[in-house]
Order: C-alpha cells, then sequence, then structure tokens
C-alpha cells in the first residue's frame, strides 16, 4: 500500500515538473499546438518513473544497501543524465512530427551537455532523497535489532548476576585471606570449598544468547553515515551543496540548451538564482527546521515552509522577467499557461526544501536515537564479551589453583593475589551495569587483571601508571580491549612479555598510553588488533564523535597505542 501511494505521489509531482518543462519547451509553438501539446505530460512523466523504478530495482539494492556509494551516486545521475536527453530528443521527434520550427538548432552542439548537467543535478538530488529513505529504513531496523540484543545482554548479565550471588563469593575470598597468612591448609580447603561453589554455579548459569561477540558493527556504520553527521566534514558538505547551487543556477545562462548566453544581464540572472536557492536553503536549514520540525511541530514547520515560498514567488517572476526568461510572462498566452509555469517552478522548491529537510531530519536521528542505540548495544556488547572471558571456568580455577599454591610459598601475594580477584569480579559482576566510571575505579580493574595474569603467565611483567586526577569519568571497559589486545600479544624472541599502560592528562585531554613489547613473527596480527579493537574505536566515535584522537605507532620491537579523549 505504502509503494502505491508512494508512485502516486511520485506521478502527480512528476506531472507538474513535466508540465513546467512543457511549457518552457513549447511556449514558442503555442499558438500552433494549443493544450493539444499537455499529451506529452504521459511519456514525459513515465520517463521520471521509469527513473524511479530503476532507482528502485536496481540502483538502490545492488548499489547502495551494499554500500558502494560512489557507484550509487555516479548510477543515479547516468540514469537522469540520460533520460534528460530522452525527454530532448522527445522534444526533437514530437516538433518533427507535427511539422513545427525547431526551436534547438544545433542537436549536436556542446552545449546541450552543459544544460543537461544542470537540470540532471536538480532531478538526481530528489531519487538521492529517495535513496536516503531506503537506507533509513535499513538503519532503523539495525536499530531495533541493536535494541533488542542490548536488552537480551542486559537481561543475561543480570541473570549471571543473579546466580553467582557476589555478595556469597565476596565473603568466602574473605574467609581465604584470613586464613591464608595463619594456614596454608585451611586455605587450600577454602579454595577447593570456593571452587566447587563456582562450579555448581557456573555450570548451572542461564543459556549464553546466541550472538557472535567479535562480530563487526553493522552496516549503518559506514563511511557514509560518518560522513553525514561528522563535524570534520561540516565545511565539506556545504561546500558540495553550494556547489550543485552553482551548477544548477547556470541554466539561466540558457535560452535553448544549445544557445547560452553570456551576458551581464544573463550573469545577474545566475547570481539571482544562486542568491534565491541559497536564501531559501539555509533559511531552512538554520530556522525553520531547528525551530518546528527538530522540535516534531510538523505542522507549523509545513505551514511556514508554504508561507515561505508563498513570499518568494512573487520576487523569483520579478528576477526572471527582470534577468533571464521573461518570455512566459510577456507573451500573450492564457492565464493557466502562466499558473502552470510558477505551480511548476513552485514545486520544484518544495521538492527542493522536502529533500533539504529529508537529509536534516536524517542527520537529527543518527545523532540521537540512531547514535544512542548503538552506544548502548556497543557498550552492552563488549561488557557481556568481557564477562563471558572472566567467568569462563577454566580462567577461574586456573587462578584459584594457582593462587592455591602460592599460599605455601608466599602468603602476602597469595593475600594480594585474593584482593585483586575480589576487586575483578566485583567490578565485572556489580559496575559492568554502569555506563560510566572512574578512572580510580578502571585503573585498579586493569591492575587486577594484570596481577591475575602474573599467576597464569611463566614470565609477564607490567608497568600501570596513573599520573592523572581519579575522579575523572571514563566509559565503563573502554581501556580494557587495548590492554588485553595488548597483553594477548606481548612476547618476544625469548618469550618475555612486557605491558606497560600510562595514564595522563594534557590540554583538557586525558591521555592513554598503552605500550607491549612484540614477536617481529606477530606482527601483521598486532597490525590488525582485532574486531574488539575496532568496534571500541567505533564506540569512541559515538561516544565523543570527532573529539577523541586515535593513533598507532610501531618501531619493530613495540607497539604502541596512544589515545587521548576529553574530559569536563
Amino acid at each position: 500500500m505504502r509503494t502505491v501511494l508512494k508512485y502516486l505521489l511520485l506521478t502527480i509531482a512528476f506531472m507538474f515538473l513535466s508540465s513546467g518543462v512543457l511549457v518552457s519547451g513549447f511556449l514558442d509553438v503555442y499558438d500552433s499546438v494549443g493544450y493539444s501539446i499537455f499529451w506529452l505530460l504521459l511519456p514525459m512523466t513515465l520517463l521520471f518513473i521509469t527513473a524511479v523504478v530503476i532507482n528502485d530495482s536496481i540502483l538502490i539494492p545492488k548499489l547502495l544497501l551494499k554500500n558502494r556509494y560512489g557507484k550509487y551516486c555516479l548510477g543515479v545521475f547516468g540514469v537522469i543524465y540520460l533520460l534528460s536527453f530522452v525527454s530532448l530528443y522527445l522534444e526533437y521527434f514530437t516538433r518533427h512530427s507535427l511539422g513545427l520550427p525547431m526551436r534547438i538548432s544545433d542537436y549536436s552542439s556542446g552545449w546541450i551537455i552543459a544544460d543537461m548537467l544542470g537540470n540532471s543535478l536538480l532531478l538526481a538530488m530528489m531519487l538521492f532523497g529517495l535513496g536516503l529513505l531506503h537506507l533509513f529504513n535499513r538503519w532503523k531496523d539495525e536499530v531495533k535489532k541493536e535494541k533488542r540484543l542490548s536488552d537480551k545482554l542486559e537481561s543475561y548479565i543480570s541473570a549471571v548476576n543473579k546466580r553467582l550471588n557476589l555478595s556469597v563469593i565476596l565473603d568466602k575470598l574473605e574467609h581465604i585471606s584470613a586464613a591464608v597468612i595463619n594456614s596454608p591448609d585451611v586455605t587450600a580447603i577454602e579454595i577447593r570449598d570456593l571452587s566447587n561453589y563456582l562450579r555448581e554455579q557456573l555450570y548451572e548459569l542461564p543459556e549464553p544468547p546466541v550472538i557472535d561477540t567479535e562480530e563487526s558493527l553493522p552496516t549503518s556504520h559506514s563511511s557514509i553515515a560518518d560522513w553525514l553527521i561528522s563535524k570534520r566534514y561540516r565545511i565539506a558538505r556545504h561546500l558540495i551543496f553550494l556547489s550543485i547551487l552553482v551548477i544548477i543556477s547556470c541554466g539561466a545562462f540558457f535560452d535553448t540548451p544549445d544557445n547560452p548566453q553570456f551576458t551581464s544581464d544573463r550573469l545577474l540572472g545566475v547570481l539571482s538564482m544562486f542568491g534565491l536557492l541559497v536564501f531559501i536553503a539555509y533559511v531552512n536549514i538554520l530556522w525553520l527546521f531547528p525551530r518546528f520540525m527538530k522540535r516534531g511541530n510538523v505542522k507549523r514547520y509545513t505551514l511556514s515552509v508554504a508561507l515561505l515560498l508563498g513570499v518568494i514567488v512573487a520576487p523569483m517572476i520579478i528576477l526572471q522577467i527582470l534577468t533571464y526568461d521573461p518570455n512566459v510572462y510577456s507573451k500573450p498566452v492564457p492565464a493557466i499557461i502562466a499558473v502552470i509555469s510558477t505551480v511548476g517552478s513552485v514545486l520544484t522548491l518544495f521538492l527542493f526544501i522536502g529533500g533539504i529537510s529529508s537529509a536534516l531530519m536524517l542527520q537529527d536521528w543518527m545523532e540521537t536515537n540512531h547514535r544512542m542505540a548503538f552506544l548502548k548495544a556497543e557498550s552492552m556488547r563488549q561488557k557481556y564479551a568481557w564477562l563471558r572471558k572472566q567467568i569462563n571456568p577454566h580462567f577461574l580455577f586456573n587462578v584459584l589453583n594457582n593462587i592455591g599454591i602460592c599460599a605455601y610459598d608466599d602468603p602476602g601475594l597469595t593475600a594480594r593475589l585474593l584482593g585483586d580477584l575480589q576487586h575483578l569480579l566485583k567490578y565485572q559482576l556489580l559496575d559492568l551495569r554502569k555506563e560510566r566510571t572512574t578512572l580510580k575505579e578502571e585503573c585498579a580493574f586493569i591492575s587486577s587483571y594484570f596481577v591475575l595474569e602474573t599467576t597464569r603467565r611463566d614470565r609477564f611483567d607490567y608497568t600501570l601508571e596513573c599520573d592523572a586526577p581519579g575522579d575523572i569519568s571514563v566509559p565503563t571497559l573502554l581501556f580494557i580491549p587495548f590492554v588485553e589486545n595488548a597483553v594477548k600479544y606481548s612476547s618476544t624472541a625469548t618469550g618475555e612479555a612486557g605491558v606497560g599502560v600510562v595514564f595522563t592528562t594534557e590540554n583538557r585531554n586525558l591521555r592513554f598510553i598503552c605500550k607491549n613489547r612484540y614477536d617481529a613473527g606477530k606482527i601483521r596480527q598486532m597490525k590488525r588488533g582485532g574486531i574488539g579493537v575496532d568496534n571500541t574505536i567505533q564506540r569512541l566515535k559515538y561516544i565523543y564523535s570527532d573529539d577523541f584522537d586515535y593513533n598507532v605507532m610501531n618501531d619493530g620491537k613495540t607497539y604502541t597505542v596512544d589515545l587521548k579523549i576529553p574530559f569536563t
């Protein structure tokens, strides 16, 4: 039903646009043909609808929705450009068959190519708008999917917390810590008791959601999405938009497609047309859209656009008469012809504003609903992935076994290891539910992670420096993918492993530096970094937009991640 309504509305719109083309193309022979020329509305409207069908059935599914954006833009423009020539030659065959004089004297003129460029750009913008609508619908589906995923993961994490009963685990670790100094044997018994409890709970956990935690982010995290909302492309977006308006405005140079008039009056016409389009566009961008549409007041927005166009009509006609095309309003033709030409022009401006508003709505939606949904989903995805790794029976039992062995040799170290295990479990079972934490907590978590890694590796050293205020707010688990990646690949030819992490402040930025030595044989893996790191970078984009700096350095022996994020 929606598709039928869409094509019906487009057909009506294209009939009005076609009528404007007919008036300008056959005004010189109106006395001979009269209203019968309007039969040409049928094939011309059919041409426009053909372009929409090609866009919907071929270009969008085979190019746009497969992220081939450059080819899609070329395809849309190519189709419109070709159909513009078809409409031009439709006029030629109509005049030839009716024995009418030719409006265009030289159909081989290169100026026709230039004139068709501006006309094609305007129509191509309409098709691009329809393409963006398809992207928007797909992105909405992805947002719904991500919301379902985040809800599912959040529910699973809550079920795990409830099943494991953190207070019981922490109590048992307290008992072990109390016994470790005086009685290694009692410590070993308590550790076995905790292991048995964990074994019972871990193997009866609820079934985890069936997802791929290493899956890369959905297709909406793409170059076109980034280009539409990123601040660093703002100037480029406006320059491209203004360049398109310049090309469209240059149509005022042409009396006929093969006969440009490069005079001062026509130049004034081009500048006037450009100024008019810029005025309409930026009144909408800077005032109407943010004041009404962005706040959900559709009726007042529609009324405001109608008033704007109503006010613009008279200046538009005056500029047209004075600078580049007085024929429509100076020849003795029926008023209906002048009205049709005016309505066609106003409708074109309406669609022009509608296209801009659609892009602004898409941009606003991506910066709010879309951004927040994916930020939450990606945050939950990382929390889920980390939780699954740390509640893995192999990891926990391995750590507890090593702590039990250490209790006989070094009770002091054992007490520290138990404290770190307590902190790690508390952080991942309680604090993971929070979206943000303090730098102090994040550093303590990383420290606990490093300490427990020493129990699992024969040769591993690390450094952790936090020369920044501990109360700085940071996203939970933001840094651990880089740290975990460094630990994973940290090794040398001699088997030693070393990781260094430093937090400092620099010009209202928190700077995170993570270094690790590595085996040259793993250099390719280190360069790749892993999907977890890639998704963390995307998470950074969602949180900080362009206000962060991420760099990777590799000197052949040491791999360094250098990240700066703002703090307030």
